[in-house]
């Protein structure tokens, strides 16, 4: 499709060929991106706009991009063709969700404006929402993002190919060693034969005639041919294909679901097979690693409970407006109490607490709100009224901005300046200073905004918050707040507030160690009482930041972002200036959000088990949270004995010798008489795991230990860490691994095992696009290991047995009729038989075979009581 591009002063219709690094590019609503482009207008207000990246990495859900932080529009020709500026980025390279850049402009006061992949437009992605857009073509034709993925291939070979080969290489040795065998027979033959029998006239053979041996090779090379079945590779190609045909259109594989296009129509969601060389492979599995969020549950987030600041709980938040009817009652209580007053009374800090509570999620995240005037993805939440939709890339966000919005903290917009939150009825505009992004070794994000008059007017406690509470410059000092120094100077001040959430695990070693430890203790108790209930924590934060500090970080942060490339010393000031921002961070409160799990998951787990499958978890979530699902869904039983390596209690120095010790520990208390016959769980968690990789020596005694386990649950782990717990078994063990999961968290693991399983969930589906296999539900991954699977690899078995059955039985037919043929290399059968032998007469059984052979009835391979036994 013909897209404009900026020529000589007017926009013209260009091929996307024709489009060159430079060129100022317009694209309409509803097409693609021609080329890699950097957004500098739209014809929304803030210049932003919605693309959809479906093509590129399989979400449906639309995401924002916005333009450079330029102080000034590029909304006419005039102004576009007038533009002068450079543009430095990074050389091409197929990461789709990084980009980094500057932008200089001529006549701009800031030298160099950082880009990210915010900023970027990528080929393949349309346009949606947004009834045109304005780029600059950083990347086109072969060096965009989607071209450089498109030549990263990943082959997984089969086992049962590999014994075929050896099968074929053996008989070809055979084959070889029966020409040399004949040949030299036939030669011996030629050789005795005419001076024993002069009367025949034979010519007498040399014994220097080469020629003659070679002759008589190739003569019983083209009469056992046959040994070697060819037709069995193209056989075992279309059987496979049709095998894998099978798995896509078994309707026990499929189920309902709603269309992502248009979610009040239902569509059959069907199973599909992205690669038919495993097919056999799927009963051969020893190990399977399951991710647990989207793969066990299903990823229906609800806001459920919150712990606003250390101790005081609310557990009603499914009732819609807990939180904002309880910040509404205090309003009113403490709206006649005296501002002046140098202490905080308990009510004001409760309903402090409770105000940024809901103040964190509603600024706190990557959700974008729309209204619901067009179909949805999957990935979106809708409020009660109908009137709003929330759209992002993670759905414990999209449930938490959800839960502000129940409680009176309406989200109405988003932007990488700024975001509009509705408070209890009036708008107000926090302006977005910086954000810390999220990132699956960080586990946590951090934003600083700018606290808007209209709601330090509406809200004067935070104001004397502010003046009351430690700031992070040298000049507001706890000791200079708690003396009570005249802060008149700060009444018309501006009050930059720092937000984070993330995982306690990576949040509680930030917080302010002039903080009460008891308040820490508390808050940890509580966020331990969730995860027992399977609910997934996160703790949230914040801290108040001095304006000059502020302005000084920023600069340092931005200008190490828009670096091109960033070398091993650039990256570890960037990640101090991240741990700057982070540090002394005071407590908000905790979130636990509820997902339940899918049908049938607990009784399909339990299959596996009784089955000598051994499972294991690998999740990010907390180690109590990891435990409770892993009782609820049969990893765990009551008889098992949980040992566990704690890297985040300090518990285990970092030191390889401590691991050692703790890991030796573990392996005697399994040797103990006492524990004869109990099974084992091992519980271990992402710090204590890379602790155990850091040193050969206790990656061998890790190994060591995970042998004599039934099980493994890996807690706050890493993509990076469960494709290393997926390698290990594999390498060290010689496991056939499975990995099963739903996320782009879990696609490192998917394409590092043996066979992967992509779950089609509501994080995208770029686990689906890596996989091998994908299934919308868990429990389906019984059937398709225990009768597709196993149906497949009986199927292939018979097939290449039947296959050099019938060659062999031929061509030793031929071999005891040459003994009386004086290894003449005569035929027993006419040529036209044996050209139409693989062809014709025996083409129909190993298709037979291939693809209809049972050799038990799928209900009893399914069934409880028969299938784990089979």
């Amino acid at each position: 499709m013909p897209t404009q591009a900026l020529r000589n002063g007017e926009m013209i219709k260009v091929k996307a060929c024709e489009i060159h690094v430079g060129d100022i590019v317009k694209v309409e609503k509803d097409q693609s991106f021609p080329a890699d482009l950097l957004l500098i207008a739209s014809s929304v207000e803030d210049s932003s706009c919605k693309i959809e990246t479906a093509n590129l990495d399989g979400e449906t859900n639309l995401k924002t991009r916005y333009t450079p932080n330029v102080p000034f529009s590029f909304d006419t020709i005039e102004k576009l063709s007038s533009m002068k500026g450079k543009i430095s980025c990074e050389l091409p390279n197929q990461d789709i969700h990084t980009f980094k850049g500057s932008l200089s402009l001529e006549g701009h006061s800031v030298h160099e404006l950082p880009l990210s992949h915010l900023n970027l437009l990528l080929k393949g992605s349309i346009l949606k929402s947004t009834e045109y857009a304005i780029g600059i073509a950083v990347y086109t034709g072969k060096d965009t993002k989607i071209i450089r993925n498109m030549n990263k291939g990943r082959v997984k070979f089969s086992s049962v190919n590999y014994m075929l080969n050896i099968f074929i290489a053996m008989v070809a040795i055979l084959l070889v060693a029966l020409c040399l065998l004949f040949a030299g027979l036939s030669s011996y033959h030629e050789f005795t034969f005419p001076r024993k029998y002069t009367y025949t006239g034979l010519p007498k053979l040399k014994v220097n005639d080469a020629a003659s041996v070679i002759l008589s090779f190739l003569t019983f090379y083209i009469l056992f041919n046959l040994l070697i079945p060819i037709s069995l590779f193209v056989t075992f190609e279309f059987v496979k294909i049709i095998q894998a045909w099978f798995i896509t259109r078994d309707n026990q594989l499929a189920v309902y679901g709603a269309d992502p296009h248009n979610p009040e129509r239902n569509i059959l969601v069907r199973s599909t097979a992205l690669s038919s060389d495993l097919n056999a492979d799927l009963a051969k599995i020893d190990i399977i690693f399951s991710d647990k969020t989207g793969t066990l549950t299903e990823s229906s987030m609800f806001f459920n409970k919150c712990c606003v600041g250390s101790s005081y709980v609310h557990d009603d938040l499914l009732h819609k407006g807990a939180l904002g009817n309880e910040l509404t009652r205090m309003k009113d209580l403490l709206k006649d109490r005296s501002l002046h007053s140098v202490e905080i009374t308990p009510e004001e800090e409760q309903w402090f607490n409770t105000l940024n509570t809901l103040l964190l999620l509603s600024l706190c995240h990557d959700v974008s709100p729309r209204e619901n005037n067009e179909s949805s993805s999957s990935q979106t939440l809708n409020t009660e009224s109908s009137s709003v939709l929330f759209e992002g890339a993670s759905v414990d966000e999209i449930a938490l901005v959800q839960g502000a919005f129940n409680n009176g903290f309406q989200v109405k917009f988003c932007s990488d300046k700024k975001i509009i939150v509705c408070i209890l009825g009036r708008d107000n505009i926090f302006e977005k200073v910086c954000e810390i992004p999220f990132t699956p070794e960080r586990k946590r994000m951090s934003v600083l905004f700018e606290i808007p008059e209209s709601f330090l007017c509406d809200y004067p406690v935070y104001r004397k918050m502010y003046n009351l509470r430690s700031v992070t410059s040298s000049s507001r000092s706890l000791t200079s707040t708690l003396n009570g120094i005249d802060r008149a100077s700060d009444v018309n001040s501006k009050v930059l507030v720092c937000f984070t959430k993330g995982a306690d695990s990576f949040l509680f070693p930030c917080m302010e160690s002039l903080h009460s430890k008891q308040h820490k203790a508390r808050l940890d108790e509580q966020i331990l009482n969730f995860a027992k209930q399977g609910l997934r924590t996160l703790l949230l934060a914040f801290k108040f930041v001095d304006t000059t500090h502020a302005q000084d970080w920023v600069m340092k942060y931005h200008s190490i972002k828009s670096m091109t490339h960033l070398d091993h010393n650039t990256e570890f000031t960037l990640e101090a200036l991240e741990k700057e921002m982070e540090t002394n961070l005071q407590i908000v409160g905790a979130t636990a959000i509820e997902d339940m799990l899918q049908p049938q998951v607990p009784e399909t787990i339990k299959f596996f088990l009784d089955a000598g499958l051994q499972l294991w978890m690998l999740t990010g979530d907390k180690r109590e949270t990891a435990l409770n699902a892993a009782f609820l869904e049969n990893f765990l039983d009551e008889n098992t004995q949980i040992i566990s390596l704690n890297g985040e209690d300090g518990s285990i120095e970092r030191s390889p010798e401590s691991m050692n010790k703790a890991i030796e520990d573990l392996l005697a208390s399994k040797n103990d008489p006492s524990n004869c016959g109990t099974s084992q769980a091992l519980v271990i968690d992402g710090h204590a795991f890379s602790q155990c990789m850091e040193h050969e020596s206790s990656t061998k005694l890790f190994v060591e230990l995970i042998k004599k386990c039934k099980t493994v649950i890996c807690c706050r782990a890493t993509p990076k860490q469960k494709a290393q717990l997926v390698d290990i078994t594999m390498n060290r063990l010689g496991k056939t691994s499975l990995a099963i999961g739903d996320g782009a968290n879990d696609v490192p693991m998917i394409l590092k095992a043996k066979v992967g399983i992509g779950i089609m969930g509501k994080e995208g589906t770029q686990a689906k696009l890596a996989s091998d296999y994908s299934i919308p539900r868990f429990y389906m991954l019984k059937r398709l290991l225990t009768v597709h699977g196993r149906y497949s690899y009986k199927r292939s078995a018979k097939r290449i047995q039947y296959s050099f059955y019938k060659n062999i039985t031929l061509t030793f037919i031929h071999i005891y009729f040459t003994f009386y043929t004086m290894y003449s290399g005569q035929t027993l059968v006419d040529s036209s038989i044996l050209s139409w032998y693989n062809l014709i007469f025996t083409i129909l059984n190993p298709f037979v075979f291939g693809l209809f052979d049972k050799d038990i009835h799928e209900k009893h391979l399914e069934d409880p009581e028969t299938g784990p036994k089979l």
